[in-house]
């Protein structure tokens, strides 16, 4: 059995200009634009363009632009910080890079205790790692999410002593704007080193 199938063409408009630019008449559902100051395509729904993709772009941070002119999960490479940048509910986030991840160390342990609760304001995620001096038995435990009281434990080390001083170590991850914290249950430990990588 042969059956013949006929092919027939369809012809679309494509508009090559800035999207100030697109006209807004004239048009049946799929014809196409591509804003040259956006780098992206659109579509005619028959009523409005609607993008038909993300923008990918990459410039110096001053020339990032308004992230409601750009399509969600758009990205932006400054190329002058060598950071990343997506659009996220209608605003750049910050997102680390190979070259900025973790790009420099600090030793905040002057400035941190136990029990208090901390906030990455830092503009990209943070890598901690606490070193804690133990004279009993406990559990270590470090707490993150995005609540301002954070209760979900996201790294936790135990000691079962048969000495008198051992170190308890947690290392964990936070991303931005998240709150963070460590808790012994070991009365007697004392903080040895907090260090942060961002």
């Amino acid at each position: 059995m042969t059956i013949r199938t006929t092919i027939i063409p369809s012809v679309r408009q494509v508009f090559y200009t800035t999207y100030a630019a697109f006209p807004t008449t004239g048009f049946t559902n799929g014809d196409l634009a591509w804003a040259t100051d956006r780098k992206c395509f659109y579509i005619w729904t028959g009523s409005a363009w609607e993008a038909s993709g993300i923008s990918s772009r990459h410039g110096n941070y001053a020339d990032i632009g308004d992230p409601a002119n750009y399509p969600e999960s758009s990205l932006y490479q400054a190329d002058d910080t060598g950071a990343l940048y997506m659009v996220v509910t209608g605003a750049w986030v910050f997102i680390a890079t190979s070259s900025s991840l973790f790009g420099a160390q600090y030793v905040v342990t002057g400035s941190r205790a136990l029990t208090t609760v901390y906030q990455n304001t830092a503009g990209k995620p943070k890598l901690v790692v606490v070193t804690i001096d133990g004279y009993a038995s406990g559990t270590a435990s470090a707490y993150c999410d995005s609540n301002a009281s954070p209760t979900t434990v996201v790294s936790k080390h135990s000691l079962n002593f048969v000495s008198t001083h051992d170190h308890y170590f947690v290392m964990f991850l936070i991303p931005v704007g998240y709150y963070y914290k460590v808790t012994c249950t070991d009365a007697s430990a004392v903080l040895e080193y907090w260090v942060e990588y961002y």
